[in-house]
């Protein structure tokens, strides 16, 4: 207990120590008598209940050796119900016959077995010394007392969420907890500890004995008290439980974490939800679920983590032989996050429950996540609640557990996402013949599943999500080439479109885009930021497109293209054009005629004007 002088006469995290007058060092000297005293009975009490233990082995073992060892009368021994031992001549004792089963419960002689009144006295001994260290603590250090740590000393599981615990507070409760042999689970979320009193706390640790279950959510820590906290945990054999979400952790903050478990064989359970992970932090997190270690549930929700991030984690997943429930929940794994997590699922032997709930995940996403879970299997709760997967992803969905054949799903969660009468008599049979439970939201009774028609009404809410898409398209399905669409719409020669421009010659050939879709288009085709749309511009966009469309081809061979994002397009314009009575040859041509002759027309008379000036 050498940190335990610290926490009294430390002024802040610096090393020089308080000149103290001869008043404090009296009562230094009654906190080192006190120390001393508390460390002695602590080791008497403990070697007092190893004597115990091992008297009650000893009893044990002489009840079991006389039940073994004894010996079946003869008739003659009956008759003399005293005869004398052969070997000592004595008369027989209470070991020369077998014991029953519940003579030493039934005597009241059990160590076990003390009064009520003697225990009920001891459990009042240990929690007055505790109040007597906590209140000489405040009263050293000046510090108001904590009514809530006052009332559950002596308690097994502390609550003390939400009692406006600042450092100062704190530190005498850290005090206290050095010696605190009956705590097992504390919780101090939602106060205000900050970094100081994570190093009162980290110093508390060492010294603990029987805290397993550390909840220090919303707290205001940052980097230094995350460092404190790795520091004590580090060699720590005891805490299983740490939850230390809601804090201000960045991404090099995570360096600590990775640390923490090259050394850590104990933590089982690690929440950090609501911190500041982001992309560089996520493969930092991708280190420790990759390292050997005895972590089995994470959460990462409300992260942002994205990208590389995100992907890394994912990839990490399937060299990991440990966790048991990984909840990546709000954040953004996409695309390219789901094709490493579905060869992570292929590989992973342990995980039991995946949650990864608004992530942004679409059809092609649920495609491959489900091309993993079919050859998994240990996976059986899965949360894809409030993504953009729609009715036809739900069907989807069902489509695919049905065909499975190896999986081990018990439950599916999608309790967001309304379903239709049709869809709710497909998911009982699914359940009466899989066993499988599927969380789903409102049920819309006596409505007929939508056509191919009726899917795509309003055009404009799925039309506007995707503008670039949308033009590049139109004008391929129109048989244009695009050198032709933008000398139509470039009405003086200038290489160049304003943004009024622009804009009147997409409305004007009726391509489905509403305004904010043409806003959308602008702003994507604007790169220098100078108010107008070059060609060169707009060939960079066509590039990308194509660069878009090749990537979603490749990821998608076992998937419909018209499942794909691209595919989707292409059905809602086509649907679009075909509803609006397009006479689109006739039309357009005649359009992009006087358009040609107005535009060359525009050229000459601008040459002759440079030649007259000159």
């Amino acid at each position: 207990m050498d940190d335990y002088s610290e926490l009294y006469f430390h002024t802040d995290l610096s090393d020089e120590k308080v000149t103290l007058t001869k008043k404090q060092r009296i009562e230094q000297m009654k906190i080192n008598a006190m120390k001393q005293a508390s460390k002695y009975r602590i080791e008497a009490i403990v070697n007092a209940h190893t004597h115990l233990r091992k008297i009650l082995k000893f009893t044990n073992r002489i009840k079991k050796f006389v039940t073994k060892t004894s010996v079946i009368k003869s008739d003659s021994e009956t008759e003399n119900p005293f005869p004398r031992s052969t070997v000592t001549n004595r008369l027989p004792s209470v070991f020369d016959k077998p014991f029953l089963n519940n003579e030493f419960e039934e005597s009241g002689d059990s160590i076990d077995n003390e009064p009520e009144d003697i225990q009920k006295a001891k459990e009042q001994e240990i929690k007055n010394f505790q109040l007597n260290i906590y209140n000489q603590a405040c009263i050293n250090l000046n510090v108001p007392y904590v009514s809530a740590y006052r009332r559950q000393i002596n308690n097994k599981i502390m609550d003390l969420s939400y009692c406006s615990i600042d450092s100062e507070k704190f530190k005498p409760c850290a005090i206290s907890l050095m010696s605190n042999t009956n705590i097992e689970e504390i919780n101090l979320s939602d106060n205000r500890i900050c970094d100081i009193g994570c190093y009162y706390l980290s110093n508390s640790l060492k010294e603990n004995v029987s805290l397993r279950v550390l909840i220090f959510s919303n707290n205001s820590i940052k980097t230094e008290g995350l460092r404190y906290l790795c520091q004590s945990l580090k060699y720590n054999t005891l805490i299983t439980d740490l939850d230390i979400s809601g804090n201000n952790f960045y991404e090099k903050d995570l360096n600590y974490l990775v640390d923490l478990f090259s050394y850590n064989r104990t933590l089982v359970y690690l929440k950090l939800s609501n911190n500041r992970i982001s992309i560089k932090g996520g493969l930092l997190i991708a280190k420790i679920i990759a390292v050997k270690s005895s972590l089995e549930i994470l959460d990462l929700s409300w992260n942002n983590i994205r990208l590389e991030g995100a992907t890394s984690i994912c990839k990490s997943l399937g060299k990991n032989s440990s966790l048991k429930e990984l909840n990546l929940g709000w954040n953004g794994i996409f695309l390219s996050g789901c094709i490493y997590l579905s060869q992570s699922l292929r590989q992973n032997q342990t995980l039991v429950h995946l949650n990864i709930s608004n992530n942004r995940l679409n059809m092609e996403c649920i495609g491959h996540i489900f091309k993993g879970i079919e050859q998994n299997n240990t996976l059986e709760i899965l949360n894809i609640d409030n993504n953009p997967i729609t009715i036809i992803g739900i069907e989807f969905i069902l489509k695919c557990v049905k065909e499975s054949v190896n999986q081990s799903l018990t439950k599916i969660d999608f309790k967001s996402h309304s379903i239709s009468e049709a869809i709710l008599k497909t998911i009982l049979e699914i359940s009466n013949k899989q066993n499988i439970k599927f969380d789903h939201g409102k049920v819309y009774w006596n409505c007929k599943p939508k056509s191919n028609e009726t899917r795509y009404v309003d055009e404009y809410a799925l039309l506007d999500s995707e503008p670039l898409m949308v033009l590049l398209e139109y004008v391929r399905l129109s048989g244009l080439r695009l050198l032709d669409f933008f000398s139509s719409l470039d009405k003086d020669g200038s290489k160049s479109l304003t943004t009024e421009e622009f804009t009147e010659g997409i409305k004007s050939i009726d391509i489905p885009l509403s305004q904010v879709g043409i806003s959308r288009l602008i702003k994507k085709l604007d790169v220098d930021g100078d108010g107008e749309v070059d060609y060169s511009e707009l060939l960079e966009g066509q590039k990308e497109h194509k660069i878009k469309y090749r990537k979603m081809m490749e990821l998608s061979k076992s998937i419909p293209i018209e499942m794909t994002e691209i595919g989707r397009i292409c059905a809602k314009l086509a649907y679009v054009m075909k509803n609006r009575n397009y006479k689109r040859i006739a039309r357009i041509n005649s359009y992009y005629d006087i358009n040609s002759s107005i535009t060359h027309t525009t050229a000459k008379i601008k040459q002759l004007n440079n030649i007259i000036n000159y």
